[in-house]
């Protein structure tokens, strides 16, 4: 005589049925809620999948344009030199 093992839809509880009680109906254990009992469907194992192949890649017809490097102005101290807050004379 074979066992099965079930979870409770209700509460989640696992349960170790005998093959006789299969297909009659039981309280769960746990939680009281009167549930039929069937074993759960044999799982298959997977078959491994073959990996997919990476699309054709076309060569481009035009050649990527050339891209020269950004040249930015260089930036100015306000406070070097004579002009700025630093060199104003104080009117007090």
């Amino acid at each position: 005589m074979g066992t099965f093992k079930q979870s409770c839809p209700y509460c989640g509880t696992r349960i170790e049925v005998d093959d006789i009680y299969a297909g009659k109906k039981a309280n769960c254990p746990k939680c009281g809620k009167v549930i039929e009992l069937k074993p759960e469907p044999a799982r298959q194992p997977q078959q491994p999948t073959k990996p997919q192949t990476p699309p054709q890649l076309r060569p481009m017809q035009q050649p990527p344009p050339q891209l020269r490097p950004l040249q930015q102005p260089p930036q100015q101290n306000p406070y070097a030199g004579n002009q700025g807050y630093a060199q104003q004379q104080n009117p007090y």
